[in-house]
């Protein structure tokens, strides 16, 4: 297993701007990947909030929440309380990563 080396922070080439594919920089100002128009921003956006974190763990860390939400859960739903309210958002943080929310 290799060590996950955080990039920088990435931006759109406005140099670009105008055609259908748009250039996506990373700090240092070079192109890094390009774009069709209509999809630049959501990569960016997702290049940005994957920033620092290893890949390699992110399945790890998901089954770790489900983990987590299924020991929380009393007679198949979560309670309201103290440690349910986190437990909630858990089971919202896992939807949300599954596509579900």
């Amino acid at each position: 297993m290799s060590k996950h080396t955080p990039g920088p922070a990435y931006t759109l080439d406005p140099d670009t701007a105008p055609s259908d594919v748009v250039g996506i920089l990373n700090a240092k100002g070079h192109v890094i990947a390009e774009a069709r128009k209509g999809q630049e921003t959501h990569i960016v956006a997702c290049l940005n909030a994957c920033e620092g974190l290893n890949p390699e763990a992110v399945p790890e860390v998901l089954l770790q929440l489900r983990t987590i939400a299924k020991r929380m859960q009393h007679n198949g739903s979560i309670t309201i309380d103290a440690d349910s309210l986190m437990g909630i958002e858990i089971t919202e943080a896992i939807a949300k990563a599954e596509g579900k929310s």
